[in-house]
């Protein structure tokens, strides 16, 4: 293809941009920005890979990578959950994983949960914010849903 074929292209598609015509629907809603995760907050050094889903109820739940000590990608890495604006007390969270052992601490508003415990597939802890040690997870590899409830600090683990 020839160079000036793309430049003819490339000006067409910018053209409605350019000469000031509206691209987007008339009904379109005006763009709302917040800084859900920040560089130091609640005691992490850096967040990465951000995701954002809305739910039924119109929830929004943001999702990210939380470094503790630098935005390496080796060392305390953890997954982080906010749900501004949720009417639940339960955090909620499904995922894929490979058969293994995996280590954690669920993290709410900044505060550390954890138990010094092993859940093996299945099984509900009392995670408290005293304990330093992390809650262990051995997996057979599946489906699991992991739920915990923010008033009581009842963590419960399912495997489908």
């Amino acid at each position: 293809m020839k160079l000036t074929n793309i430049i003819t292209g490339m000006l067409l598609l910018a053209a409605p941009c350019a000469s000031g015509q509206q691209t987007a629907p008339q009904d379109a809603q005006p763009v709302h920005t917040a800084t859900i995760y920040k560089k130091g907050d609640n005691g992490f050094d850096t967040y990465r890979i951000p995701a954002t889903v809305r739910t039924k109820k119109g929830t929004v739940l943001a999702f990210a990578e939380a470094r503790k000590h630098s935005r390496s990608d080796t060392g305390d890495i953890n997954l982080v959950l906010d749900d501004k604006g949720g009417e639940s007390n339960v955090a909620k969270g499904t995922v894929k994983l490979s058969e293994g052992t995996y280590s954690f601490k669920v993290y709410n508003y900044g505060t550390a949960y954890t138990i010094g415990s092993k859940i093996v597939d299945s099984g509900t802890k009392n995670l408290k914010s005293s304990y330093t040690s992390n809650v262990t997870l051995i997996a057979s590899g599946g489906t699991y849903t992991f739920s915990f409830n923010k008033t009581t600090g009842a963590l419960k683990v399912t495997k489908k």
